[in-house]
């Protein structure tokens, strides 16, 4: 399980990063994680209702700066 700032990046990567350093760039602190098996769309990344689920965007990245994930860390 992780806490921290999710966002989808331009290419549809999902990302965990420790925390945002600006928002209006966006620029993420490190160390980030890559998200695998998380789906990029629907319901829980509409703009639409960007308020309600706590969403932001900037130079067409999407983040929530209060995301929860929820899964196993793997190492290769």
């Amino acid at each position: 399980m992780g806490l921290g700032r999710q966002k989808i990046d331009t290419d549809g990567t999902v990302y965990l990063a420790t925390s945002v350093s600006d928002a209006t760039a966006p620029t993420f602190d490190g160390p980030m994680l890559e998200v695998l098996n998380t789906p990029n769309d629907g319901r829980s990344w509409d703009m639409a209702n960007a308020e309600l689920l706590g969403l932001e965007e900037a130079n067409g990245i999407v983040f929530n700066q209060a995301a929860q994930v929820l899964g196993y860390l793997e190492l290769p």
